[in-house]
């Protein structure tokens, strides 16, 4: 059986290796398999790369086009300073790993993350009030803080990182999520 750390340095690497050949679309990794050989034993690991589907995303001033899940990071309220202004407006923040941020217009988080983008339970999960983030990242969580950080493309093209809330509420399946990793 493969330890949790080696589980996860072979998960990082692989989507190390997908996030690598993302920007072109003429190549795309959808499954990496390792066979080992240990005490006259052969092991297959195989790790399919879950999160290679297409969403469809309509942002303020684009028509709707369709981005790799793996590549939205959260979305989160315009105002992402202030925790406390969260389920105000119906305007939220879309950040991307591979292009600039956008704005969702009149975007309902609970009903049009599964209807207008068409994602099923557990694939951008709520960890704090208005706050989605891509599953895939809850791995990054400090459990000082209780925050989880993501990296994103800034307005301005630059690589940034946000230190995004986890309530108390959600907390436990939080941990939960990143202990079955």
């Amino acid at each position: 059986m493969v330890k949790k750390e080696e589980r996860r340095s072979i998960e990082y690497a692989f989507t190390e290796i997908s996030n690598l050949v993302s920007g072109n679309d003429a190549v795309r990794v959808k499954r990496i398999q390792v066979d080992l050989n240990i005490s006259g034993c052969d092991y297959t690991l195989c790790f399919n790369d879950t999160q290679s589907r297409l969403v469809p995303v309509k942002i303020k001033g684009e028509d709707e086009f369709e981005v790799e899940l793996r590549n939205i990071v959260a979305i989160v309220p315009l105002r992402d300073n202030e925790h406390t202004n969260a389920r105000r407006g119906g305007n939220k923040r879309i950040l991307f790993a591979n292009r600039k941020p956008g704005i969702l217009v009149d975007f309902k988080l609970k009903s049009d993350i599964a209807g207008k983008m068409k994602l099923s339970d557990g694939e951008l999960v709520e960890v704090c009030n208005g706050y989605f983030v891509n599953s895939s990242l809850l791995k990054n969580f400090n459990e000082k803080t209780f925050k989880i950080i993501v990296g994103y493309l800034s307005d301005d093209g630059k690589d940034k990182e946000m230190q995004i809330p986890v309530s108390r509420r959600k907390l436990q399946m939080v941990k939960k999520m990143v202990l079955s990793d």
